[in-house]
C-alpha cells in the first residue's frame, strides 16, 4: 500500500513538473484564484522545489525540531521521524528513471 501511494505521489510530481498549464489550473482551483500572474508566480516558485524523489532530509527535520516548543524536541533525533527506505527502493527499482524517460 505504501509503495502504491508513493508511486502516485511521484507520478503527480512528474505531471506537475511536465504540464505547467494543467498544474496552474489545479492550483487556481484550490486557491480560488484566476489571476494569471499569481498562478504563474506560484508555479514558478513551487516548481523549483518539486524534486523527482522527495526524500526527507534530517536537516529539514532538525530545523522543525528547533522551532518546536515541545520540551522533548531539543533532544530528539531527526532520523527517528522519517523513513526514506520506501522511496529509496522505488529509486533502485528503476521506477523513477522509467517515469522520466522521454
Amino acid at each position: 500500500m505504501i509503495r502504491s501511494y508513493l508511486q502516485a505521489i511521484l507520478e503527480a510530481l512528474k505531471a506537475a513538473r511536465s504540464d505547467a498549464k494543467r498544474t496552474k489550473e489545479i492550483i487556481g482551483k484550490y486557491t480560488q484564484t484566476a489571476n494569471a500572474q499569481d498562478l504563474e508566480e506560484t508555479y514558478r516558485v513551487l516548481s523549483r522545489v518539486w524534486e523527482k524523489i522527495p526524500f526527507v532530509s534530517a536537516a529539514a527535520v532538525q530545523t522543525a525540531l528547533e522551532f518546536s516548543t515541545h520540551p522533548a524536541a531539543r533532544t530528539a533525533k531527526p532520523d527517528s521521524f522519517f523513513d526514506n527506505s520506501f522511496l529509496a527502493e522505488l529509486e533502485r527499482s528503476g521506477f523513477v528513471e522509467h517515469l522520466y524517460r522521454p
